[in-house]
C-alpha cells in the first residue's frame, strides 16, 4: 500500500474509534435488562463455572438464541473481573477488526479507492456505530456474514474444501445468534445455491456434504445437547410458534410493502442523514455500473455478482412468510455488509467503465469523513445527561456513598421488565469493593428506593402503595435523571 492510501486508512481508523470509545468512557452507552442479564450470565460462567447450553430468549416462548453470545462475553469479563465498560470496549474492539477484515478484502479485489470508501462508510454509519458499542446477542451475527461473504467469494473462485466449511460454520454462528436470521437464511441459501447452478459445485460429493454438515453441526453442538436432553423441547416450541398467527394478522401485500420499508431503511442506514439524496444517486451509479460491466467481469465475478444478488433477493422474499404482526431490525441484522458488498461490485464496474469515478469517489470518501467530524464535534458539544449504563452507576455510586460497607434495604421498580441492570452493578460492587448486598427487609428502620419512570402512572403508584409501608417518611431523595429517582424511606425520626 502506498503512503497517501496508509495515511488516510490510519486517520479513517482513528475517526472510527473516536465516534465510539468516548461514549463508551462517558459510560452514556444503552444499558438495558438485557445487557444486565447477558452480564450476570458471562458472570456465572466465569466466576461460578456454569455451563449453559442456551442462549438470551427470542421473545418467543420457549425459544432460545445460541449460548454462544454468552461465552464471547465472557472473555472482556475474564480480562476484566467484570468491569461494566469492558464489554462495551471489547465490542468495538472486534467491530473494528471486523471493519479492517471487510477493507482488506475489498482492497484485494477491487483496489485502494474501494476499500477506503468501505472503511468510510462503516466508521461514520450510524447503523455500525450503534452496533458496535451495545453488546446484545444479534450482533454476534457480523463477524460470521463476513466471513460468509468472503467465503462465498473464495470457494467460487478456488473451489476449495475449506471455503465451503467455512460457509456452512459461518451460516450455522449467524442462526445461532439470530435464530430468525437464520430461519431465513438457511433456505435462501440453499436456494441460491440451486439457482445459480451451483448444486454439484456444494453438494456433489459426500466430503463436500460432511464438511457442510459439520461446518453446522459445530456452532449448534451445545444446542443440539440440550435437545437431546431435553426432548427436542426447542425444536417444538419453535415449531408451535411459527403457527400461531400473529395478534394483527397481515396480509401479504401489507407485509411485502412493510419488508420493502426495511430494506429500504436497512440501505439509508450505511450512511450518515447528512448524505441526503446522494446515497440514492451513489445507488443509481452502482446499479449502472453493474449493468455496463457484467458482461465485462471475469467467469469468477460474474457467478459472485449473482450469488450474493440471488441470496439478498431471497432473503427479502422468504422474510415475507413471517408474518407476525411485528419484524424486528435486528432479525436481519449484519444484513448491511451482503448491502455494501452489492454496492462496492456496482461501484467497481463504474470504475473499470468510466473514467474519472474513482476521483470522485475520492471526494465522497473525504464528504463521509466531514460527516463523521461534523457528528463528533456535536458531540463533544452536546451536554450528557445520565442516561444507558452512566445512569444506573451514578445511581449504584450515589446509594454506595451513602451506605458505605454497612447491611442495607433497597427495593427496585424496574418497568415492566426484572432488574437484572442494578443486580449486575450490585453484584460487581460486592466481588470487586467487597460492599455489602441489598437487603428486601428494612435495616436499621430504613430502606432505599429505585424508582424508575413509567407511561403507566397507576402501575408505578401501586408498586410503590404495595412496598412503601404506610408508617414510613421520605428521608431523602435525589434525582439521578428523569427516568431515575431515588429515595430513602425511614420508619422512625
Amino acid at each position: 500500500m502506498k503512503k497517501p492510501w496508509l495515511v488516510a486508512t490510519i486517520i479513517i481508523v482513528i475517526l472510527f474509534l473516536a465516534l465510539r470509545i468516548p461514549s463508551i468512557m462517558r459510560e452514556t452507552v444503552p444499558y438495558t435488562y438485557d445487557q444486565g442479564r447477558d452480564f450476570l450470565v458471562a458472570k456465572d460462567i466465569v466466576v461460578d463455572k456454569n455451563i449453559t447450553l442456551l442462549g438470551p430468549t427470542t421473545g418467543a416462548q420457549g425459544v432460545f438464541h445460541g449460548a454462544w453470545w454468552y461465552y464471547f462475553l465472557a472473555i472482556p469479563f475474564a480480562l476484566t473481573n467484570g468491569a461494566s465498560q469492558s464489554f462495551y470496549y471489547f465490542i468495538t474492539f472486534v467491530a473494528l477488526i471486523e471493519a479492517l477484515a471487510f477493507w482488506y478484502f475489498v482492497r484485494k479485489e477491487h483496489g485502494n479507492a474501494l476499500a477506503l470508501l468501505v472503511l468510510a462508510v462503516i466508521s461514520v454509519s450510524p447503523y455500525f456505530i450503534r452496533t458496535s458499542t451495545f453488546p446484545i446477542n444479534s450482533i454476534l451475527t457480523m463477524p460470521f456474514i463476513i466471513m460468509l461473504i468472503i467465503a462465498s467469494k473464495k470457494y467460487l473462485q478456488e473451489k476449495k474444501l475449506i471455503y465451503l466449511f467455512t460457509i456452512a460454520i459461518s451460516a450455522g454462528m449467524i442462526a445461532e445468534a439470530e435464530v430468525a436470521f437464520g430461519t431465513f437464511l438457511f433456505p435462501s441459501l440453499f436456494l441460491t445455491i440451486i439457482l445459480t447452478r451451483n448444486t454439484k459445485l456444494f453438494f456433489g460429493s459426500v466430503k463436500k456434504v460432511g464438511a457442510i454438515l459439520l461446518g453446522i453441526a459445530i456452532p449448534m453442538s451445545l444446542r443440539i445437547l440440550f435437545e437431546l436432553k431435553h426432548g427436542f423441547l426447542q425444536t417444538k416450541s419453535f415449531l408451535t410458534f411459527r403457527n400461531i398467527p400473529g395478534t394483527e394478522p397481515q396480509t401479504w401485500f401489507g407485509v411485502f410493502k412493510v419488508r420493502l420499508f426495511q430494506f429500504k431503511g436497512f440501505y439509508q442506514d450505511l450512511f450518515p442523514d447528512e448524505l441526503g439524496i446522494l446515497v440514492w444517486i451513489l445507488l443509481i451509479f452502482a446499479l449502472y455500473g453493474l449493468a455496463i460491466s457484467f458482461r465485462k467481469f471475469s467467469s469468477t465475478q460474474r457467478r459472485f455478482v449473482v450469488f450474493i444478488t440471488t441470496l439478498l433477493i431471497l432473503l427479502f422474499l422468504i422474510s415475507l412468510t413471517y408474518k407476525q404482526s411485528f419484524f424486528w431490525a435486528y432479525y436481519l441484522e449484519g444484513i448491511h455488509y451482503v448491502l455494501l458488498t452489492l454496492l462496492v461490485l456496482g461501484l467497481y464496474g463504474l470504475i473499470k467503465e468510466v473514467k474519472g469515478v474513482a476521483h470522485v469517489l475520492l471526494i465522497l470518501i473525504v464528504v463521509l469523513v466531514s460527516a463523521g467530524v461534523l457528528r463528533l464535534n456535536t458531540d463533544i458539544r452536546t451536554k450528557q445527561e445520565n442516561i444507558g449504563l452512566r445512569m444506573h452507576t451514578v445511581a449504584i455510586d450515589y446509594l454506595y456513598k451513602n451506605v458505605q460497607k454497612d447491611d442495607f434495604c433497597l427495593h427496585m421498580y424496574t418497568p415492566p421488565v426484572l432488574t437484572h441492570t442494578y443486580n449486575y452493578l450490585l453484584n460487581l460492587k460486592q466481588r470487586i469493593n467487597g460492599m455489602a448486598y441489598p437487603k428486601t427487609e428494612f435495616v436499621h428502620n430504613e430502606c432505599w428506593y429505585f424508582i424508575e419512570s413509567d407511561l403507566f402512572v397507576e402501575r408505578r403508584q401501586q408498586w410503590l402503595n404495595n412496598n412503601i409501608p404506610e408508617k414510613a417518611y421520605k428521608a431523602q431523595e435525589y434525582e439521578v435523571s428523569k427516568d431515575l429517582l431515588i429515595q430513602k424511606w425511614s420508619l422512625s425520626q
